[in-house]
């Protein structure tokens, strides 16, 4: 019965994604399962929740699930629907150039304290366009935060805050 159980958890979960998605994942089921047995997603379910959170926003599936989880996999407290809209936010914005790229940012400002107010992908994803209006990639964007949270600013968003600030009392003095 253990062998039949995993099998029956694809089943159902390529099912949900099916009605889900209205059968516009065509591979559904290898994505999950490869996606999956990659080490990837703490359940099938797991997966396949981001599989139709990913084809909801259209975008490239395959990418954006193993960015998002691959995130997840280091950074384990972090939610990855959450990871995978502050992605989606990034890319869409023109901050980065794909998922992968998004990924790859995100881990390296983890890894440099840029979450240290815990609120870093909550800011970015509420923020995406006030960053790319000021005229900062997602990498300067993640460098002025983490900046901002070494000289005493206690989070992300108040960081994000005093930058668009700055950007206003420069436009009105112009």
């Amino acid at each position: 019965s253990y062998a039949v159980e995993p099998m029956l958890a694809l089943d159902s979960a390529v099912a949900r994604v099916n009605a889900t998605t209205g059968n516009a994942v065509p591979n559904a089921e290898k994505l999950i399962k490869t996606i999956f047995y990659d080490d990837l997603g703490d359940s099938i379910d797991q997966v396949a929740n981001l599989v139709t959170q990913a084809s909801n926003l259209k975008v490239p599936i395959d990418e954006a699930v193993r960015s998002a989880l691959t995130f997840t996999h280091t950074f384990q407290d972090q939610n990855p629907k959450q990871v995978l809209d502050t992605m989606n936010q990034l890319v869409l914005t023109g901050l980065v150039p794909n998922f992968k790229t998004a990924g790859d940012v995100l881990v390296t400002a983890f890894q440099n304290g840029a979450n240290k107010g815990e609120d870093l992908l909550t800011a970015l994803n509420n923020n995406a366009n006030a960053i790319r209006d000021m005229g900062l990639t997602g990498p300067q964007a993640l460098s002025f935060i983490k900046t901002g949270l070494d000289n005493g600013f206690k989070s992300a968003q108040d960081v994000l805050m005093a930058l668009e600030k700055i950007k206003q009392n420069v436009t009105n003095a112009a």
